[in-house]
């Protein structure tokens, strides 16, 4: 396990973490620097206290009423594995850019919390995992997974040539589905620092093969990434309003994994507006779309 771990600067205004107890908050934090390449460790409530903080007893006698905390407000999964208690953070992987680095950390020696997948690259959700893997995609992710069909075919053929030629294999970096999508839309990889952007920046797929086609379908240069990545990170630059094809009736109806992700990006547009308005930040014109589509879903 390394010495250290990244900390995103959104901490200061993420709502579910602000809205825990000072004892909660300030665990959770003293937590993150022991956590495994998959963001996971012991649950155990005195395991835990002993390895987050050994000289607090007064906090550590209340571990068990934190780690509670940390789960009711969505931001770890408990669950039980071969090893016990074992504790899964959900915001972990995107706080951290670990690239080819992932490989190099040891293997984490805990079952993937429920709903995961374990991949060379990381932990991915099980829909998204379907999403590489199935061969009759949802509607709404038919252009993404085509294009990561077509792409891990190249990376696979690339991938047998080079181990021919040199006896090794393609960096993991190289076969992250992210990269594949890039590929697939501009037929060229991107660098190495890239390729690490890309790779520990973008965990929607389907929102970034929209983002690169936009990025594309303007005629901008495909060398400036984080030109995409502006898009990636503010759709609503590019998109006409949300998903229309559903809103006015003409497209199928939304599958339970496309409402589960509509609810997500709904209650989270929810409460970046709410700390938004409290402490007078910008207000990105997305939240309220993401919100309007969820209403008009009957999702909220």
């Amino acid at each position: 396990m390394a010495r250290g771990r990244m900390m995103n600067t959104t901490v200061a205004t993420d709502l579910r973490l602000n809205e825990l107890s000072l004892e909660a908050h300030w665990a959770y934090m003293m937590a993150i620097p022991h956590l495994d390449r998959d963001g996971i460790m012991l649950g155990h409530p005195q395991v835990v206290a002993g390895r987050i903080c050994p000289l607090r007893p007064k906090i550590g006698g209340k571990m068990a009423a934190i780690i509670q905390e940390w789960v009711n407000a969505g931001l770890v999964i408990s669950y039980q594995s071969e090893n016990g208690p074992v504790l899964y953070f959900t915001g972990f992987q995107k706080n951290q850019n670990f690239g080819a680095a992932y490989a190099r950390e040891g293997k984490s020696i805990f079952d993937p919390p429920p709903g995961y997948i374990r991949t060379e690259t990381g932990l991915i959700p099980e829909e998204e995992y379907e999403l590489l893997s199935n061969s009759e995609p949802t509607h709404e992710l038919v252009g993404v997974t085509q294009a990561l069909t077509r792409a891990r075919a190249e990376v696979k053929d690339q991938v047998e040539v080079k181990d021919q030629e040199r006896g090794g294999a393609m960096p993991p970096p190289a076969r992250h589905p992210a990269i594949a999508i890039f590929h697939s839309v501009w037929d060229r990889y991107p660098n190495k620092l890239q390729t690490e952007t890309i790779t520990s920046r973008v965990h929607d797929l389907d929102l970034w093969l929209e983002a690169c086609q936009a990025w594309a379908n303007k005629g901008h240069k495909p060398t400036n990434v984080e030109g995409m990545l502006d898009f990636y990170d503010h759709p609503d630059r590019f998109r006409t309003p949300y998903k229309a094809h559903h809103l006015n009736g003409t497209g199928p109806p939304l599958t339970e994994a496309e409402k589960s992700k509509l609810i997500t990006r709904a209650n989270t547009a929810r409460g970046n507006l709410r700390t938004a308005e409290k402490f007078g930040s910008a207000i990105d014109p997305q939240w309220q779309r993401d919100i309007d589509a969820a209403k008009e879903h009957g999702l909220l």
